[in-house]
Parts: structure tokens; sequence; C-alpha cells
């Protein structure tokens, strides 16, 4: 069935499974907003422009809220279960306690996350970097690219922070496996950096400014610590570019409602395009800033199996699945009905999927 563009839903993706069945339009319908909630379709217009400069948390964030407290925090439950159902749109009220990183921990996000290396996530960096640098790796994660990166800067040193104690136990039993001495790991807040002005001559953060609600602050802090004309590097995806074949209703609903469950928690899933005019934003001088971009493509049976399988589990397990459901954006069926779409497109012979990142290497 896949290649062929069916039918969507044209009312909220929440209910039984027969009343989405009787949902069911045949006419294709691809407005923002239509079928995850009934809420007006323009509402994300009221909080969280897209195409606007900053960030939907900047563009709605009530007076008196602070930044995260965490690089990707794990989730609470209790703080999202307090959002307004009245208004299932609606920015969040997040403070530092409360606000969570929109894909969480699940086995599916680390799977993910421990296929990166520095060739395949850091390459626009590499031909910056000397034997002896000092390098701060913000948002390590269980710390694949770090480890890679400290076996490369042989006579140098680097530093890995995360905000979660159980992936840094991960990244510190990786570099005890690969005997690789030069690292060290740290519990951090991305906007407090436990660290001296100047302490490093690289800064680099991968896929997590678009996590972030001020992007800006935390680029702020990383030239805070970089060292004077030292690099800041950062890469982040952007959902609206990323592409795929066969055509898939379901890929095109799941893609709409990353935007809207994002968007709900005050975050950018569209950073890769803004990652420029942030760094600009933080007070880096505008002669000194390299944009680029870079592309990760799935193509391959083996690579279909692999993204298309992650992305139906996140779709159902992860802690994406449960802001959509508290938000009140989608329910159960309906993100089965996503991730039975990521599965189908995985099968299909001929599947494609390109997810394109943009790139910043900014001196301090």
């Amino acid at each position: 069935m896949c290649g062929a563009v069916r039918p969507t839903y044209s009312a909220a993706m929440t209910g039984s499974a027969n009343e989405h069945d009787m949902a069911r339009s045949d006419t294709p319908s691809h407005k923002l907003g239509d079928r995850f909630t009934d809420a007006p379709s323009d509402r994300l217009n009221d909080t969280a422009s897209v195409g606007t400069s900053g960030t939907a948390r900047d563009r709605a964030k009530p007076a008196g809220t602070d930044p995260i407290d965490a690089v990707d925090a794990p989730s609470s439950r209790s703080s999202l279960n307090s959002h307004d159902q009245n208004n299932p749109g609606a920015v969040k009220d997040l403070t530092k306690e409360s606000e969570s990183y929109t894909h969480g921990h699940h086995e599916s996000v680390l799977r993910s996350h421990r296929r990166r290396t520095a060739a395949n996530s850091a390459a626009f960096l590499l031909p910056h970097l000397l034997s002896d640098m000092t390098l701060l790796d913000v948002g390590c994660g269980p710390g694949t690219v770090t480890v890679d990166l400290a076996e490369r800067l042989t006579q140098g040193s680097v530093v890995g922070v995360d905000a979660s104690d159980d992936v840094l136990e991960s990244a510190r039993g990786l570099a005890d496996a690969h005997g690789t001495k030069n690292i060290s790991f740290e519990h951090a807040n991305a906007y407090e950096l436990p660290f001296e002005d100047n302490s490093f001559d690289v800064v680099f953060a991968h896929q997590l400014l678009q996590h972030l609600s001020d992007p800006v602050a935390a680029l702020r802090e990383m030239k805070r610590v970089a060292k004077p004309g030292g690099f800041v590097a950062v890469r982040d995806a952007d959902y609206e570019a990323m592409a795929w074949y066969p055509e898939s209703a379901e890929l095109t609903e799941w893609n709409m409602l990353y935007h809207e469950v994002t968007h709900t928690y005050g975050f950018e899933p569209d950073a890769g395009r803004r990652l420029a005019s942030w760094v600009r934003d933080a007070g880096f001088d505008p002669a000194a800033i390299e944009p680029g971009a870079s592309v990760w493509c799935y193509a391959t049976p083996d690579d279909r199996t692999w993204w298309g399988g992650l992305w139906a589990e996140r779709c159902t397990q992860s802690n994406f699945a449960v802001q959509a459901k508290d938000s009140a954006l989608a329910d159960d069926v309906a993100l089965e009905q996503l991730a039975q779409g990521w599965r189908e497109w995985a099968a299909a012979p001929d599947g494609w999927f390109a997810v394109l990142n943009g790139e910043v290497l900014a001196r301090a």
C-alpha cells in the first residue's frame, strides 16, 4: 500500500478505532492542526508561528518563566498533566523543574544516539581540530560522538555534559570500553555550565538547540566558556525540511504532529534553518560565522528498517507519545496508525528518507 497518498483524518486524532475509521475522508487534508485537535487551525499563529525570528518559547513565553534546567531532561508526567485541556495548543507555562526533553530516553531514542559518530555528526568541525585542543560537548547523550572526538584529540582533553545521569553512566561505560583516558563526563545545566570563562578551544552541541526553550541563552553560555579565537560548533535537524518517498499520508501527519507537540512545549523543531540567526543573536561576530548544512539519508534496506523501526516505537512508546496524549493532540489509536505508517514506509523497496541538518561554526 506504500506509494499512494491515503485518505487522512479531517477530525481530531482522538477516539476509538471505529471513530477513526468514520473520520476518514477521501480528500487528503494537510492543514496543520485540522486532524490532531479540535482547536482552531490557526492557533499556532497566536503562540508559536513558524517563520518568525526567535523560538516558539520566546514568542509566547509568559513573563517571569525561566529557561529549562537541563539538557535532555527526563520527562515529568506531573508537569505534562498540568496542560490546559481547554486549549490543547497553548504553549505551556514551563519552569526549570517541569520542562522536559521531547524524545525522552526510551531505547528507540538511545538507539539513534548510539549510531552517531564524529564522522556522521561532526564532519563540518573535524577539519578545524588540532590534536592538543580542549573540547566541551554540551548535551553529549550516551557519548558516542564525544568518545570519538576524544580519540582524535590525542594530546588534548574532552568533557561531555548532560542532564541525564543514566545516559552519563552509559557514556562513561563507553569510554571505559574504548580505553579512552582523556575524557570525563559531568552532570550540567546547558544554561549554567560549571566552567570558568575561556575554558575550551571548542564547544560543540549536536541536536541540542531544538530541544531548548531559549537556544540563544545556551549559545551565549557556550560562547562564555570558549576561549577567544576558539570555536562554537552547533548542528541541528530541520523537521520541516525532511523529505521522504514513497508519499505517505501517515508520515505527513507525523511531521505535523511533531511540530504541534514541540511548539506546545516551547521548542523549535525547525532549528536547523535558524542556527545562524541564533548565533548572531547570541553576540558572535557575523563575519566569524560559517553556516552550512548536511544530510542524513536512509535508503538501504538496513537503514530503512532501523530508521522506520525506531520512529514507529517513538510514536507509541517514547516521551513524544506521552506529550502528544497529555496535550490532547493525539490518542493511542492515532499514534499506532502513525507507527504503522512508519513500518510500511520502511518495508517499501524504494523507500528513501532525508534529514537536513543545519550547521554553524562560529569563532568565539
